[in-house]
């Protein structure tokens, strides 16, 4: 398939989109034309190994530059209900997929990385590595993504109203370009590539965008140059985002597991209502506005959700902190978890054979 469909669809959408006054406008309008164009078989787009981290690495400089110290003493503050939500969303993921995993008569590990909100990649990688079922998971995960972010922008725009856009991308991104030295963008993005790598390299959750935004927030908080992106790549790397979620899926796919359709999308909304009302019990809790609650509790993929963020307007610092916490805690319980469901079966399964 031609790769030009894509990219002309995903231009005129996401200019659409931003016209029409859309949150994460050049997110959400390359992920419907890819979503669309994929399903009916008219264009795909395969992206080079490096595009997603490296738009991940983007991100992570503007979310670096977005960083607000007072974000952090709240967070310090309110550290006891921020970690009880985290944990919170963990454990709702874990029993809706025990759940579906009963309703739809799938595998355990199937379920549980189906359902985990721990980075969607990833979640394939690991259940790969304990016999899942790959196909089933990397539908799952991105049936919940797509409709994590189309919700999340859809309620920015129109019932949590978004604040401070137009002066946060015109720090960011530092339009026009003569604004800042030539030195400011290649320095910005020298800190994207070495954060990136590093963060790969280390390990770290979410590395390829962690990474930059600990090195950002480090050059920044030393006072050495503020982190400033050459005009129009933030929205390339949203654009990189958006057409990576929505490719994951095919016409064939979909028609193979069209019978798993409808529990996956009620086990979709149904994650997203407790993990909204969990984003209420924040807003009491911590006095933090609406929808940086909402965008911090929502089990959406990291990149997507900050990247909600920064183009909304909500708290950057926070919404990231706790979804990094909670990422990592699914790297971390997730596999230990697995293992004890694939036990349990195979004790299960010589405990009813004949003997």
């Amino acid at each position: 398939m031609k790769a030009w469909p894509v990219l002309l669809g995903s231009v005129v959408a996401g200019y659409l989109a931003q016209h029409v006054g859309l949150p994460a406008a050049w997110l959400i309008g390359p992920m419907l034309v890819a979503l669309g164009l994929s399903l009916t078989n008219r264009g795909y787009l395969r992206l080079p190994k490096f595009a997603p981290a490296g738009a991940q690495a983007i991100i992570g400089v503007a979310l670096s530059a977005s960083a607000d110290p007072e974000s952090l003493r709240v967070l310090l503050r309110y550290w006891a209900p921020v970690l009880l939500l985290a944990v919170a969303v963990l454990v709702i993921s874990i029993g809706s997929g025990l759940v579906l995993s009963r309703v739809a008569g799938l595998d355990s590990v199937t379920a549980l990385f189906g359902t985990l909100p721990g980075g969607s990649a990833g979640m394939v990688a690991m259940a790969d590595d304990l016999g899942g079922d790959v196909r089933m998971v990397a539908f799952m995960q991105y049936t919940r993504l797509i409709l994590v972010v189309l919700s999340a922008s859809l309620l920015a725009r129109f019932v949590l109203a978004p604040s401070q856009v137009p002066q946060l991308h015109q720090q960011i991104t530092g339009a026009p370009l003569v604004a800042h030295p030539l030195s400011d963008y290649l320095l910005t993005l020298l800190v994207a590539l070495v954060g990136g790598v590093a963060g790969v390299r280390l390990g770290v959750p979410a590395g390829a965008l962690a990474g930059p935004v600990l090195l950002g927030v480090a050059v920044g908080a030393a006072g050495l140059f503020h982190m400033v992106l050459p005009p129009g790549l933030l929205l390339v790397a949203y654009a990189v985002i958006g057409i990576r979620a929505g490719s994951r899926f095919d016409l064939e796919a979909i028609r193979r597991l069209r019978h798993l359709m409808a529990p996956v999308l009620a086990y979709v909304v149904l994650l997203m209502v407790g993990c909204g009302l969990l984003g209420w019990v924040l807003v009491a809790a911590a006095g933090i506005e609406p929808l940086t609650a909402y965008l911090a509790t929502t089990p959406g993929g990291i990149d997507s959700v900050t990247a909600a963020a920064i183009d909304t307007g909500a708290d950057t610092t926070l919404v990231l902190a706790v979804q990094l916490f909670r990422m990592l805690a699914v790297v971390i319980v997730g596999p230990l978890l697995s293992r004890w469901l694939v036990g349990r079966a195979g004790r299960v399964e010589v405990d009813q054979s004949p003997s």
